[in-house]
C-alpha cells in the first residue's frame, strides 16, 4: 500500500482476530498485508470486502489517501524454477534467493495457500512520506473490516 502524504511504519506486526491471522510487514519497497486462516480460496476472496472496509475505515480514521488494488490476480506459477533463475539471473544480474512456486504483482491483492512460496515484483513512484505506526494501521483495517455490511454477499 503506497500513501501519498503519510507512510506506515515499517516494523513487522502481527494480530489474531476472529481465527484469521493478520501481519503488516514492510518487504523494503512497499508494505505487504497478509491474513491466514481460510479454508478455501473463495472464503479468502470474498474477505477481499471486508478489508476493502477496513482500508476505507483507515483512511477515513487517519486522513491517509491509501492506494490498495483488492482485485485478485492471476498467480504466474513456475513449471521449470531452473530456468526461471537462470533467466532473472541474467536479466537482473540476480538470484531469485530461496526457491519459489510462483509470481505475483505487489501492488495487487493476490489469493493463494499458505505453502506456497511466491515472489512479488513492484515498481512504485518515489513519495515524500510521514510515519504512521503499523499496529494503528493494523488495528484500523481490522476494526473497519469488522463493520456488519462488509460482511454481506
Amino acid at each position: 500500500m503506497t500513501t501519498g502524504i503519510q507512510q506506515i511504519s515499517q516494523e513487522m506486526v502481527e494480530m489474531i482476530c476472529d481465527c484469521l491471522k493478520f501481519s503488516l510487514s514492510w518487504d523494503g519497497t512497499s508494505h505487504v498485508l497478509k491474513v491466514d486462516g481460510f479454508e478455501t480460496k473463495n472464503e479468502a476472496r470474498n474477505y477481499l470486502k471486508s478489508l476493502e472496509a477496513g482500508i476505507n475505515w483507515l483512511m477515513i480514521n487517519n486522513d491517509m489517501p491509501i492506494e490498495a488494488n483488492l482485485n485478485p490476480q492471476e498467480i504466474i506459477y513456475v513449471k521449470d524454477l531452473l530456468k526461471v533463475t537462470d533467466y532473472f539471473s541474467q536479466l537482473f544480474g540476480a538470484s531469485l534467493g530461496a526457491p519459489i512456486d510462483g509470481f505475483i504483482d505487489g501492488s495487487q491483492a493476490a489469493v493463494f495457500q499458505s505453502d506456497k512460496w511466491l515472489s512479488a515484483y513492484t515498481f512504485n513512484p518515489g513519495n515524500a512520506h510521514t510515519v504512521t505506526p503499523a499496529e494503528r494501521v493494523l488495528k484500523s483495517i481490522l476494526e473497519g473490516s469488522r463493520f456488519p455490511l462488509c460482511q454481506e454477499s
